[in-house]
């Protein structure tokens, strides 16, 4: 059983009594993690979960941190490097469909895991490394985005550049920011906005691994680019998801202030995205076909 502390959850409130009874019983609902640890910024590829879970399943997702799950219904691991995060650990039956680790010295334990599928190999190979079983089913399920949002937008821009929130006040991006035909995208967009701000792009530079794998998803070509070290993970993220599609040796272009748009683009490298969507979605355990 997930041991909370009362206070936080405020589990003597008539609202979250109902809450927590709502989830239990109501076969409609979806209990599920994804980090949410920044109260001052909504990160897209964190907040993107319950937007990417209720659409497969039709279903309501709720954040296991914002309940007491007093009948332990299964929680569900989806978008993020959060495998390694304590929370996990303590939950009686966790079904992973698409999330990752953040490196690779970290401990995995959890009490009873469910994998169906993971962001990519490196991930695979810890969980392997840990003891449990885990299938060859690789990809993040924002290379689904598509079949959600099937939208397209006309290009406004030639290059948009997506800072990782840690990177966001870098004044790297200051010079960037006036050039007209650049789009700098906020990561604490809302979830469609910033598709949108995506697609009305010809070109993505990203130092956010989800403004990667979104731009990959519509076919967009992309850069990864690196304004600082402050990334927690490093790299490990990156070539886990780099491996999954087929983007081997991929290495980020550094940002300095000799970075122009050209330079940019120019270090744009040819690539071909080899993902199976029909493999990733025939393994999510909540997929409810329409």
């Amino acid at each position: 059983m997930i041991k909370i502390k009362k206070k936080a959850y405020n589990i003597k409130s008539r609202s979250n009594i109902a809450s927590c009874l709502n989830a239990a019983f109501n076969d409609q609902i979806i209990i599920a993690y994804w980090s949410n640890v920044k109260k001052t910024i909504s990160n897209w590829g964190d907040a993107v979960n319950p937007f990417i879970i209720e659409k497969l399943s039709g279903k309501k997702v709720i954040h296991v941190n914002s309940i007491y799950n007093i009948r332990n219904k299964p929680v569900y691991s989806v978008i993020g490097s959060i495998l390694q995060h304590s929370t996990l650990s303590k939950i009686n039956k966790l079904i992973i469909w698409g999330s990752g680790v953040i490196s690779n010295d970290k401990n995995l334990v959890y009490q009873n895991a469910e994998i169906h599928a993971v962001r990519g190999p490196l991930t695979r190979e810890r969980l392997v490394q840990s003891g449990y079983k885990c299938p060859e089913v690789y990809g993040d399920p924002v290379l689904l985005f598509p079949i959600l949002y099937p939208k397209k937008t006309h290009k406004k821009f030639k290059l948009g550049i997506i800072p990782h929130y840690v990177d966001y006040d870098n004044k790297l991006i200051d010079k960037l920011r006036s050039d007209k035909d650049i789009l700098i995208i906020s990561v604490n967009s809302e979830i469609t906005r910033f598709v949108d701000q995506v697609l009305s792009c010809e070109v993505i530079a990203s130092s956010s691994l989800h403004g990667l794998i979104l731009a990959d998803a519509y076919n967009i070509p992309s850069v990864w680019i690196k304004f600082s070290d402050k990334i927690v993970g490093g790299d490990f993220k990156f070539q886990d998801y780099f491996l999954s599609v087929g983007r081997n040796n991929e290495k980020p272009l550094i940002i300095d202030y000799t970075t122009d748009k050209n330079l940019i683009i120019n270090s744009l490298r040819s690539y071909d995205i080899i993902f199976d969507k029909q493999e990733l979605l025939e393994a999510c355990p909540f997929f409810h076909s329409k």
